[in-house]
């Protein structure tokens, strides 16, 4: 079950999940489609969700911050998990419970796999477009610098807060400044950096810039590592 670590799923969750669903699924074809509960879908491809996705080969997945990006060229499927989406693989009917009542939509491939999605509060948004086409993906096209690339470097990092007024904790979530830290990373990041969430950035010193700017590199390698470890 590729369910997250934190209450909703955040950065080192969907690292994980990203790594997991490439390694079993890339190159499969999908044979069957079922859906239990369309309000968590978005479809913006003429076809419908089921007959435009039946027979599409996945052939690649990425994350663009708190996005994973499931392309079936010419297609893509973007999933925002929100506060309790998570995906299910399996190789068997899951049967009664309450992942049967969780369950959104499934995905059969031809090897006989499941990849379910579900959400019990059906909070989570899952979008299917034609490739690039993210128009009408709230937040999408306006995140920041991913905090796990190379472009996240102390340099970097000091260009955005500098002059920033907002609290420390509202600053680190900004998702248009930083790709993307949710709330319970944010309090672990400013645990270990010794800083008062309501601290405003504007009055960090330079020390305590590089002290928050090592914390987030480091708590999100643990998280990351914690996670690939662990499930």
């Amino acid at each position: 079950i590729l369910a997250p670590a934190t209450p909703m799923p955040e950065l080192p969750d969907l690292v994980y999940i990203e790594k997991v669903l490439r390694g079993s699924l890339a190159g499969a074809t999908i044979t069957g489609v079922s859906v239990r509960e369309p309000v968590v879908l978005r479809v913006a491809v003429p076809e419908g969700f089921a007959s435009a996705l039946s027979g599409r080969t996945l052939k690649a997945l990425r994350r663009h911050g708190p996005f994973l990006v499931l392309e079936f060229p010419p297609l893509e499927l973007v999933v925002h998990f929100m506060l309790a989406g998570h995906f299910r693989l399996s190789a068997a009917d899951n049967g009664p419970g309450r992942a049967g009542r969780d369950l959104c939509f499934s995905l059969t491939f031809s090897d006989g796999r499941k990849l379910e999605y579900l959400d019990e509060r059906r909070m989570g948004k899952v979008y299917l477009v034609r490739h690039g086409d993210y128009e009408g993906i709230p937040g999408f096209l306006a995140q920041g610098i991913d905090v796990l690339s190379e472009d996240f470097s102390e340099q970097a990092f000091r260009r955005l807060i500098s002059g920033c007024r907002k609290q420390v904790r509202v600053f680190l979530m900004d998702q248009s400044a930083l790709s993307a830290i949710g709330n319970a990373y944010a309090d672990e990041i400013l645990f270990e950096a010794r800083l008062h969430p309501k601290t405003g950035c504007h009055q960090l010193s330079d020390e305590e810039i590089g002290r928050l700017f090592n914390s987030i590199r480091s708590v999100l390698a643990w998280g990351i590592f914690t996670d690939g470890g662990t499930q």
